[in-house]
């Protein structure tokens, strides 16, 4: 045992005098210009490019310091890679227990520029193509490696501190002529193993941007931590490289994370938030509706499985501008072909904040109207984002109290809508307008395609049309008025005809419904209302219309070409027992309370165009129209009439019927109609203007009792008088509808005084033919009477004459 210990003894003391021999010849052998001699070279020969180095510093025992490394540039102008120093320290006597025990590497403002050439090619593409002994070496090693599963002993490798600091990364894209810097870059790595974890921070500025990295890393188990916080990063310096797969252009957004991730082998765990800043973009869809100044702020938490390729989503809250958006689910197969299975939402939110986080240019049509109330969805969306018009296996929107300002009405929509697939549906939803309360259901098809199909109903009980167009401060005078023609001396310039409107195209078609059981529109009421409308092609059809109105009945048709410019409409409608006093106070109110009576109507319309103008030069129209036992009196017609005639029996034209026919042509009203009264008989004639105007023949005749009282002259009373006794009055009627001028018809007195004057001369002249067929009778001497007159021409027109002035 001892001569044992003796052995043991001399062989330690040989091999420590070895080791210090060693020490002793390295010290003098690694010499600086040795290394220069040797690894120089050698690295100018491998990296094809020009090496330098400054002082070298080797510390066998502790370990070695390169000061000033340079590798040059293939063009030798700018460095390609340059450190002010390379410090390797380590322990030595660890190395002779397998263990390498490295207190630090540290690489002191290292400099690396990277140049991209308008080829494609890097100013390392050379490097990159050759076969370095690095990979030789690899190889090789890999050859000897110690087979643990034998027995073998592992190298413990641990490195106490690996830096880098004040580094700077350059790179200088000539293709998109760009560049980008990574400057003030420090990286920190302490207790480096490759068994165990070890801690890495890493800072630095990405073009004057700052980002710090930091977490922990497993070599052996493949376990990491991190975390990242960047700030404010500008994104459009990169934007060229992503040009392509956006829809327009991004001037401005600022980029900034705060995210930590977790990995275990195939799985990764990440959470955080994401922000955009002053997103200022462009869209090619919308280039007059930019997005501006825009916010976009992401919290999120996923799970990755790298194996199964399943993106799990366990929260993803967005906000855009103040608004919420939500989203969780899955992605199964995210590489190559992903299949969605998300449920996303967004909170009840105010919907004018909603309307003012989007595109001012876009909404500021709704956005003028003052936009209230409250919005929120649900969406289950499911499938692949190939075929988007699949995704939405089902949803809804809840509209709570949607309300528009429209002058002075405020409608307000409450209600969901159901969405499924490419459809939309909703049968409760309740439209609060001007006091009333309707119901709306409606169903929508083909929500993704080019046109979508939509079919609804309205209903409503009770209907206050005059209060909904009191709060739309609609104009109370009637459907139709002419322009103002009074002169605005406060205007310098004359104002812009109003455009017409249209052509429209209108992605959709319409399919609907209207029925009110009670409504009020002018005063007037109107029950069982009905109308079914359809637009398809841009083509308006009233396929139904009709409804109870004034004691009677009111249907129609109609028809709008909406794909034309200007617009094309004609209309059928047909008018049964209504109470025309009703329908001309609802319709024609400046003409209230003068007709009365129980009228039939059937009108065909047609025209172009919605402005005045057109109105007047394309509205064309054919109506029959019937009155009867009605009545005429007001301060117009009537009133002028009597106050002409100098009567107050005229005042109230009382009539069996009035019957006749309008035909509407270049603003005018074309009447041929008929008035049969006991006291009044009138065949009106001429033309009714849209703005008024009126140019009419009344051909009047007065019954006897109503023609004594009327103050035309006895003379021409005598000569108005026809066989039955009634007395014609040709009078015109110029003026207004609202100030008629009344003026006797002197070309019909002229026809008149004639064709009573042919009468008159046909009657004597039938009379004395009649005498001279009579025998004479005998005088008392039984002679023919010597007194016959003598009958001549002259004569007879003498004695007609005579009769006619009396």
């Amino acid at each position: 045992m001892k001569k044992l210990i003796k052995i043991i003894g001399v062989v330690t003391v040989v091999l420590v005098l070895a080791v210090c021999a060693l020490l002793i010849a390295a010290k003098f052998l690694i010499t600086p210009e040795r290394v220069r001699q040797v690894v120089i070279p050698m690295a100018e020969e491998r990296l094809n490019r020009p090496v330098s180095i400054g002082d070298i510093n080797v510390r066998i025992f502790s370990g070695i310091v390169i000061s000033d490394f340079v590798i040059g540039s293939k063009d030798n102008i700018k460095d390609f890679v340059s450190a002010k120093a390379m410090v390797l320290r380590y322990r030595f006597w660890p190395l002779f227990r397998l263990s390498v025990i490295v207190d630090e590497i540290r690489l002191d403002s290292p400099e690396i520029r990277v140049e991209r050439y308008e080829n494609g090619e890097f100013n390392f593409s050379d490097l990159i193509a050759q076969k370095t002994d690095i990979e030789d070496i690899t190889h090789e090693s890999s050859e000897v490696q110690v087979d643990e599963t034998d027995g073998g002993r592992p190298i413990d490798l641990v490195i106490n501190e690996l830096s880098i600091s004040n580094g700077m990364l350059i790179f200088m894209d000539h293709m998109v002529k760009q560049e980008y810097q990574l400057t003030d870059l420090s990286v920190a790595v302490s207790d480096f193993s490759r068994v165990r974890s070890f801690p890495f921070d890493l800072s630095a500025n990405i073009n004057n941007a700052p980002i710090e990295v930091g977490g922990t890393i497993n070599p052996e188990t493949m376990y990491i931590t991190a975390g990242l916080l960047l700030k404010d990063l500008d994104v459009t310096a990169f934007m060229p490289y992503v040009a392509e797969d956006i829809p327009g252009k991004i001037s401005s957004l600022t980029l900034s994370v705060d995210l930590k991730t977790e990995a275990t082998g195939q799985i990764v765990d990440s959470s955080g938030r994401i922000t955009l800043n002053d997103i200022d973009l462009l869209l090619e869809d919308m280039p007059d509706a930019p997005i501006e100044i825009a916010r976009v702020t992401l919290d999120y938490h996923i799970d990755m499985d790298l194996d199964s390729e399943i993106l799990t989503i366990g929260k993803a809250d967005a906000n855009i501008n103040g608004i919420l958006l939500s989203a969780s689910g899955n992605v199964l197969s995210y590489r190559k072909d992903p299949v969605l299975d998300i449920t996303a939402k967004m909170t009840m939110t105010s919907l004018s904040d909603l309307i003012a986080s989007l595109p001012q240019k876009l909404v500021e049509p709704v956005a003028e109207m003052l936009p209230a109330g409250n919005i929120g969805a649900k969406f289950h969306i499911k499938g692949s984002p190939d075929n988007p018009e699949d995704l939405i296996e089902k949803g809804e929107i809840t509209l709570e109290k949607i309300g528009f300002t429209i002058n002075q009405l405020v409608p307000e929509i409450t209600g969901d809508i159901r969405i499924a697939k490419d459809t939309a549906a909703s049968d409760n939803l309740v439209i609060h307008l001007a006091g009333d309360r309707l119901r709306m259901d409606f169903t929508v098809n083909n929500l993704m395609g080019k046109i979508i199909s939509i079919n609804n109903t309205i209903t409503a009980d009770k209907l206050n049309i005059d209060r909904l167009l009191a709060s739309m401060d609609v104009d109370k005078k009637g459907p139709i008025h002419p322009p103002d023609k009074t002169p605005d001396k406060s205007r310098d310039k004359t104002p812009a005809k109003p455009e017409e409107p249209g052509p429209f195209d209108i992605p959709a078609q319409v399919k609907g419904d209207v029925r009110v059981a009670d409504a009020i529109f002018r005063g007037m009421a109107v029950t069982n209302f009905d109308l079914q409308y359809l637009l398809k092609n841009n083509v308006l059809t009233v396929n139904h219309l009709r409804g109870n109105v004034a004691g009677g009945k009111i249907s129609g048709t109609a028809r709008a070409e909406l794909n034309r410019k200007p617009i094309a409409y004609t209309a059928n409608i047909s008018v049964e027992e209504t109470r025309a006093e009703n329908i001309m106070n609802a319709l024609f109110p400046r003409a209230s309370n003068t007709v009365f009576g129980t009228m039939f109507l059937k009108s065909d319309i047609q025209g172009e165009g919605t402005t005045w103008d057109m109105i007047r030069q394309k509205l064309t129209s054919r109506s029959d129209v019937n009155v009867i036992d009605g009545r005429l009196t007001g301060t117009g017609l009537a009133g002028g009439l009597a106050g002409f005639l100098n009567t107050r029996k005229l005042e109230v034209l009382e009539f069996d019927s009035l019957k006749g026919n309008m035909k509407l042509e270049n603003g005018n009203i074309k009447l041929d109609s008929r008035f049969t009264g006991n006291e009044v008989r009138m065949a009106p004639t001429g033309t009714i203007g849209l703005d008024g105007a009126l140019n009419l023949s009344l051909n009047m005749r007065l019954a006897p009792a109503i023609a004594s009282q009327v103050q035309i002259g006895k003379l021409y009373s005598q000569i108005a008088q026809t066989g039955d006794g009634w007395t014609m009055v040709p009078i015109g009627v110029a003026g207004t509808l609202q100030a008629p001028r009344f003026s006797l018809d002197t070309s019909a007195v002229s026809d008149q005084l004639m064709e009573r004057g042919k009468e008159e001369l046909r009657k004597h002249l039938q009379d004395k033919g009649l005498e001279r067929l009579t025998p004479q009778a005998p005088d008392k001497n039984g002679k023919e009477s010597d007194k016959e007159e003598k009958t001549t021409p002259e004569k007879i027109l003498e004695d007609t004459l005579r009769r006619l002035f009396n």
